[in-house]
């Protein structure tokens, strides 16, 4: 009997559910391994927490196999070293470098470094579409309120708190499935040398560590080159934690701060505004809060909003006062059709993070 590869969403899935938490790199390469026939596939009776059906899998020859338990992808070439992952029972998962690899060439640049910073980040939409697709069939069909049945079925195999996340957030919450160092170290080992995909540029232009889907965006806003239509704004880290003095955190009940988009030489931040609040407080008090203890400490915060950030005239205001800050003091927007085009562009990328980055258009 050969291995059970699970491929491509299914393993991402997977990873989302806290697979990879156990899982370790495989030695398996070959295609010739793979569990290709449906007796053999049928033959594994568990599956891992979090995949929905059909389960995509990778096979070793060309039979396809495509039911409602099953969705086969061919594979004959050996795999790169670091492309599956052991969970144990002869069970692998195709890697989080992998998926990159091939799903990136399918998206638009932006959108190709967004999934890049979703899969170094600590998140993932890997099911906002579904979800989003499950609820608009339940107020269509039953012309109900969320409220009334709000979770998703049961065989999508999420654990409560993920389906909670992705009712509130659209997104859940879990560990970043691989790094940066990572996912170049992968393609380094399954490209050419004189490769230009889509896969290598992004991976040199994300930056690991985002939170949520509108910390990236900001990220891609302010910080791409100017030809992907950023504004190149750059030394930035995200989510850097400014841990608060112990008599403070005691009187408020918070240890330490943590700013979405924090450019160091600058002393400037960014921080996204609607986020839960804290210690009983309103949002509004809990940012007025925040801003007030960091600009004690030297950092200027900047609070954006959902309407903000999409806004030409916001997005040159806030990039001026941080280019001041970064030493550039006479910097403004570029008024050339090709950097403003490039901009209305990945605006336009970014107006939403409600499609689907695992499922290309």
């Amino acid at each position: 009997m050969g291995y059970l590869v699970i491929a491509n969403t299914s393993a991402m899935q997977a990873l989302d559910e806290g697979a990879g938490s156990f899982a370790h790199p495989s030695l398996v390469r070959s295609p010739s391994s793979f569990a290709s026939s449906a007796a053999e596939l049928n033959s594994f009776e568990t599956l891992p927490t979090g995949c929905t059906t059909p389960v995509e899998v990778l096979v070793g020859n060309r039979t396809r196999l495509n039911t409602t338990q099953w969705k086969a992808h061919y594979n004959t070439a050996k795999l790169p070293a670091g492309s599956l992952l052991d969970i144990g029972h002869d069970r692998l998962l195709t890697s989080a470098e992998r998926f990159f690899l091939k799903t990136a060439p399918h998206l638009s640049v932006t959108r190709a470094i967004l999934l890049g910073m979703e899969l170094c980040g600590w998140y993932s939409t890997l099911m906002s579409k579904p979800y989003q697709e499950y609820c608009n069939q339940l107020i269509r069909a039953r012309e109900i309120s969320l409220d009334t049945k709000p979770w998703p079925p049961v065989d999508w195999g999420m654990s409560l708190e993920h389906q909670r996340d992705l009712m509130r957030n659209g997104f859940i919450t879990r560990k970043p499935p691989t790094t940066p160092k990572r996912l170049a170290d992968y393609l380094s080992r399954a490209l050419s040398n004189n490769s230009n995909s889509r896969a290598l540029v992004a991976s040199r232009l994300l930056q690991a560590n985002s939170h949520s889907p509108i910390e990236s965006r900001l990220y891609a806003r302010y910080c791409l080159p100017k030809r992907y239509g950023g504004l190149n704004l750059k030394p930035v880290e995200l989510n850097v934690e400014i841990p608060l003095a112990p008599d403070l955190a005691a009187a408020i009940g918070i240890d330490k701060y943590t700013i979405d988009l924090l450019w160091p030489p600058a002393h400037i931040g960014i921080e996204y505004e609607g986020k839960p609040s804290h210690s009983g407080l309103t949002a509004e008090q809990k940012d007025r809060l925040k801003r007030n203890i960091l600009e004690v400490a030297g950092i200027r915060i900047i609070s954006i909003d959902g309407k903000q950030y999409a806004n030409e005239d916001v997005l040159e205001l806030y990039a001026r006062q941080i280019a001041k800050g970064l030493g550039i003091p006479k910097w403004k927007l570029n008024a050339k059709p090709t950097e403003r085009l490039a901009r209305f562009e990945l605006i336009d990328d970014l107006c939403s993070w409600d499609y689907d980055l695992y499922r290309p258009d």
